[in-house]
């Protein structure tokens, strides 16, 4: 990667907004929103943005955007991705990312993206992807299938986009407090899981990775997979155990009087 391809003054050119706050940090508008950017060390591209709502109800909402965002406390919404064939081309798939997600949790709009038909190009193109993915995918109607480890992992084309995907839990029958601790623990893991968001949908919680199909590669769809993976394994026994609910209520308090002794932030 040349330092053209990961210089921060170049992002003015593509975005008018947009200036330098530091080495590796900048600021740019998005539809009214201060959203803050950054280029870690590892080469990876994140822009977050502190939002108004309610905690729970944003992750709940999240999955209705198939794009690489998720929501964190505070609340805030986050894109990210590894950089891709430059800072630029990364930068305005973020960028457009967070427009789409700040529009979609401004609606109040009940219908979910995740109904929308899916595109027979980007449907497709998933197919031809997967093909020189390092996993063994089997087609159905409608997805296709993996397993790495433990995990099955389901990719499905949404829209034009993409979501890798794997339930980690049913949360049909859990008490109000149990639930309480799952959406307090699913804010903390998108702090800490990247590329994968957690998120609670209908009866279940899940892990995933959503990126538009115009920017899936070979190399992505094994990323992404790679990373539910690994999400599913560190945080499954965990969220299962939150259905018990003196450990939710144990949960509940260490989150509330402790997390300002752990934070966790991308700020």
């Amino acid at each position: 990667m040349t330092a053209l391809d990961r210089s921060f003054d170049r992002l003015a050119c593509v975005e008018p907004s947009f200036h330098v706050t530091r080495p590796g940090f900048g600021s740019l508008d998005v539809d009214g929103h201060a959203v803050e950017c950054a280029l870690d060390s590892d080469d990876w591209v994140r822009l977050w943005a502190h939002i108004d709502g309610s905690e729970p109800d944003l992750i709940q909402r999240q999955s209705r955007i198939p794009l690489p965002v998720k929501i964190l406390t505070g609340p805030a919404l986050i894109a990210e991705m590894p950089l891709t064939d430059s800072l630029a081309s990364t930068f305005l798939i973020l960028r457009s990312a967070m427009h789409r997600g700040l529009a979609v949790l401004a609606s109040c709009a009940p219908e979910s993206v995740h109904d929308e038909p899916a595109d027979t190009d980007v449907t497709a193109r998933l197919e031809s992807l997967v093909n020189g993915s390092e996993f063994t995918w089997e087609r159905t109607a409608d997805h296709i299938v993996t397993r790495d480890r433990r995990a099955t992992i389901v990719g499905r084309a949404c829209g034009t986009s993409v979501v890798f995907g794997t339930s980690v839990v049913h949360v049909g029958s859990w008490g109000s407090r149990s639930m309480e601790a799952l959406t307090h623990f699913a804010l903390a893991a998108n702090a800490r899981l990247r590329f994968v968001r957690t998120t609670i949908t209908g009866d279940r919680l899940a892990h995933e990775v959503a990126l538009p199909a115009a920017v899936l590669t070979a190399s992505l769809v094994n990323h992404a997979v790679a990373s539910v993976s690994a999400a599913l394994h560190l945080t499954k026994r965990a969220c299962a155990a939150l259905a018990n609910r003196n450990i939710a209520e144990q949960y509940l308090e260490f989150h509330t009087h402790g997390k300002d002794n752990h934070a966790d932030t991308h700020s």
